[in-house]
C-alpha cells in the first residue's frame, strides 16, 4: 500500500483491503486525479463510475480509456470533458445520443464525424444554430427544428436567413432579433402587426435606412410625431404620407 493510499483511507476511517479501490473509486477519481498513477487499477476499478474517469481524469485518458468497460450511458462525460480525444473514443451504436447536445457544445470541430439527423435530440437544436452555423447546410431541417428558438437562426444564422426564414413559425416575441442581426433583409421580413413593438429601439438602431417602419409605426399608434426627424417629416409629406397643417395626421 502506498503511502497516498494509507493517508486517504485514515482519512475515510477504515482499514486497507485491495476491495475498497473498487468501492471508493468515484472518490478516487474525483478528489485523488492528481495521484491517478498511483492508485489507477483496471482491474479493480468499478466501471460503473467511470464517468468519473471522464470528468475528473481526462489527462490521463490514454492511460484508463477501455471502450468495453466504459459506463456509455454517461458518454456525455466524454464529449463534454475529453473532447480532444473524440477520435479516440466516439462510437456512433454506443453514445447515448440523448446527450447529444453535448457534441455540439464541445466537439463542433468534429461536426462532420458524428452528425446524425436520425440519432441527434432535435430538443436542442438552437445549438446547433448556435455552436455549428458554419455546417447549417448540412443540418438545416425545418420540419424538426424547434422553431420556438428561432432567434437563434436570426442571431448566428443570419447569412442562410433566405434558407430559413419563415413568418408563420418564427417566434415574434422576440422579432428584436430580426432587426438587431437581420436588418439587411428588412423588406423580406418587415411585418407591422407581428413585430413586438417593445423592441422599437433596435428598429431606430439596426434599420434606419428604412422608413416604412415609422410610417406604420405611426400609423398603429406605435410611434409619435416627434419620432420623425424634420428631413423625414418634409419627404414624407412630399409623398403624401402626412397632411400639412394636420401634425399628427397621416
Amino acid at each position: 500500500m502506498t503511502e497516498f493510499e494509507e493517508q486517504f483511507l485514515k482519512d475515510k476511517g477504515v482499514e486497507f483491503t485491495p476491495e475498497l479501490v473498487c468501492e471508493y473509486s468515484e472518490y478516487l477519481a474525483e478528489y485523488c486525479s492528481k495521484y491517478f498513477l498511483e492508485w489507477w487499477n483496471p482491474n479493480k476499478f468499478n466501471w460503473g463510475f467511470s464517468e468519473y474517469l471522464a470528468a475528473h481524469c481526462s489527462e490521463y485518458f490514454l492511460k484508463w480509456w477501455n471502450p468495453k468497460k466504459f459506463n456509455w450511458c454517461y458518454s456525455n462525460f466524454l464529449a463534454q470533458y475529453c473532447s480532444k480525444y473524440f477520435l479516440e473514443w466516439w462510437n456512433p451504436k454506443k453514445f447515448n445520443w440523448s446527450f447529444s447536445k453535448y457534441l455540439v457544445l464541445h466537439c463542433s470541430e468534429y461536426f462532420l464525424k458524428w452528425w446524425n439527423p436520425e440519432k441527434f435530440n432535435w430538443s436542442y437544436s438552437k445549438y446547433l444554430a448556435e455552436y455549428c452555423s458554419e455546417y447549417f447546410l448540412e443540418w438545416w431541417n425545418p420540419e424538426k427544428f424547434k422553431w420556438k428558438y428561432s432567434v437563434y437562426l436570426a442571431a448566428y444564422c443570419s447569412e442562410y436567413f433566405l434558407k430559413w426564414w419563415n413568418p408563420k413559425k418564427f417566434n415574434w416575441c422576440y422579432s428584436n432579433f430580426l432587426a438587431e442581426y437581420c436588418s439587411e433583409y428588412f423588406l423580406k421580413w418587415w411585418n407591422p402587426k407581428k413585430f413586438n413593438w417593445c423592441y422599437s429601439k433596435y428598429l431606430a438602431l439596426h434599420c434606419s435606412e428604412y422608413t416604412q417602419w415609422k410610417i406604420d409605426g405611426y400609423k398603429l399608434g406605435k410611434i409619435r410625431i416627434e419620432n420623425f426627424s424634420p428631413d423625414e417629416i418634409v419627404k414624407l409629406r412630399k409623398e403624401g404620407f402626412l397632411k400639412n397643417g394636420r401634425k399628427n395626421e397621416i
